[in-house]
């Protein structure tokens, strides 16, 4: 047995009298028992009635109280308050208080309650301190949100690494900033991102989702790689695309291309002459809007040099200019937006120091000047399409021409198919795509502009591309030629 000496304490209703007194105790091989053993301290039966009475002797006084009942367990007396804690040991010799609360917030059947957890805690190998000092810490930390996620995933990421971080940017604040601006970036949850989803779904946007959703995907994503929080999941985790991902086949035939011609003739500059060339050329909207008069030859070569942070597939394109090409060209004027500044570096511009802007207003437009000159001339409407639609119209008219697979991914500047053909094939193909456009500027001017005896179409004249190695040319019915 071993023999440690305890003062005792006799509570009376305004202060506490120690007496000493000797008292045998075995030593237990518990935490709570040796952060105690070996020290001098008042143990005290805790009842309802010797907390509430407990006081100091004097002002500024603070004493210790522990329990006769649980070990390590006691309330802490001073003038001003009474404090429940813990006194453990944890994996080192330093003893260490837990604050249990405040009496008489929390009563001594709780405090001791509390106690009992965290000696069962102990008794896991666990720390009972580390879960306040993790809630201190969350406290501490500044709560991130979800406008300020996007802050730093645009700057950190989309703008280093993204083609186009402006689209990205639109989307983001567009349909999901008003929703979540202010909200915290963990409070986000599946439901939330569904919401957002199911309100373009539910306004006929089912494209617009699915690109919401790729975006959102990316942020999250971004987010967890850059997180040390383990038990972090994205929100869209496990989640698909809300729209069927559906492949486009609309295409302008001939009477729509030259319903499409004349109300670009109404609009004018610089949306008549950019969508003139669209259909002209087959290029993506974008380059087409953001073309520059540096990149321009109109009198030598008759090319349009696109550097690779130009184009959207990022690979430097070189496209020959057809005549009906160069002709819109020439008779645009450059652009001085005040008198005394040099002239806009752009084509396409009205305001002089960047392209043109707000395509889905020009469309509508469009596409109402477009309905009136067919519901006067009693013609039918055209399909619903979209400035994309010029490429695939573009693609189909190059393939009734007889024109190469090869030749129309060139003049697209689609990625190359083959290993040859990515690695190796570095030939630009001027002259085969150069004759390409020309039969197919030419088809469509024949289409805008007949002449007295072209009242019937015709079958247009074979493509003659000169290089035997090309891949054998697209066949068509004659009905599917003949459409265009």
């Amino acid at each position: 047995m071993i023999h440690i000496t305890f003062p005792s304490f006799h509570v009376s209703s305004r202060f506490l009298m120690m007496k000493e007194r000797s008292k045998p105790l075995s030593p237990s091989s518990s935490p709570e028992f040796m952060a105690v053993e070996g020290c001098p301290v008042p143990k005290v039966k805790l009842t309802a009635k010797v907390v509430e009475h407990a006081s100091v002797p004097a002002p500024g006084m603070q004493i210790d109280l522990f329990d006769a009942t649980l070990p390590a367990f006691g309330l802490r007396v001073g003038s001003r308050s009474k404090t429940w804690f813990l006194i453990y040991r944890f994996r080192s010799d330093v003893r260490r208080r837990l604050v249990l609360g405040h009496y008489p917030a929390l009563s001594l059947a709780e405090a001791r309650a509390k106690a009992g957890e965290a000696i069962a805690m102990l008794g896991n190998g666990q720390d009972p301190a580390a879960p306040r000092a993790e809630a201190r810490e969350a406290a501490a930390t500044p709560v991130e949100t979800f406008s300020e996620l996007v802050g730093e995933f645009m700057s950190k990421h989309a703008e280093l690494h993204q083609k186009r971080p402006g689209q990205t940017r639109w989307f983001l604040e567009k349909y999901a900033l008003p929703a979540w601006r202010n909200r915290p970036a963990d409070d986000i949850r599946k439901r939330d991102v569904l919401a957002l989803l199911d309100a373009l779904m539910a306004d006929g946007k089912g494209a617009a989702a699915n690109r919401l959703f790729d975006i959102l995907r990316k942020l999250f994503n971004w987010r967890l790689e850059r997180s040390d929080d383990e038990s972090m999941r994205s929100p869209c985790d496990r989640m698909k695309a809300p729209a069927p991902n559906r492949i486009r086949s609309v295409r302008l035939d001939s009477r729509h291309i030259q319903a499409f011609w004349r109300a670009a003739d109404e609009a004018g500059y610089p949306w008549g002459p950019m969508y003139k060339l669209l259909l002209l050329t087959g290029q993506r909207r974008g380059e087409v809007a953001s073309m520059r008069w540096a990149d321009l030859d109109l009198t030598g070569d008759r090319l349009w040099t696109l550097s690779p942070e130009q184009t959207k597939a990022d690979r430097a394109h070189i496209v020959p200019l057809s005549r009906p090409v160069l002709d819109i060209l020439r008779t645009i004027p450059r652009q001085i937006v005040r008198p005394g500044e040099p002239p806009s570096p752009f084509v396409f511009t009205t305001l002089g120091v960047r392209p043109v802007s707000g395509f889905g207003k020009a469309k509508e437009r469009l596409d109402q000047a477009i309905a009136v000159a067919q519901e006067q001339a009693d013609a039918p409407m055209l399909p619903e399409w979209r400035v994309h639609d010029l490429r695939r119209t573009v693609t189909t008219g190059l393939s009734a021409l007889q024109v190469p697979d090869s030749i129309k991914e060139r003049i697209l500047n689609h990625a190359p198919r083959g290993v040859t053909q990515r690695h190796y094939d570095q030939w630009e193909y001027l002259e085969e795509k150069r004759e390409a456009l020309e039969h197919w500027g030419k088809r469509v001017m024949g289409i805008v502009q007949p002449k007295p005896d072209d009242a019937q179409e015709r079958k247009p004249s074979r493509l003659r591309i000169r290089r035997a190695h090309l891949r054998p040319a697209v066949q068509g019915t004659p009905a599917q030629i003949s459409a265009l």
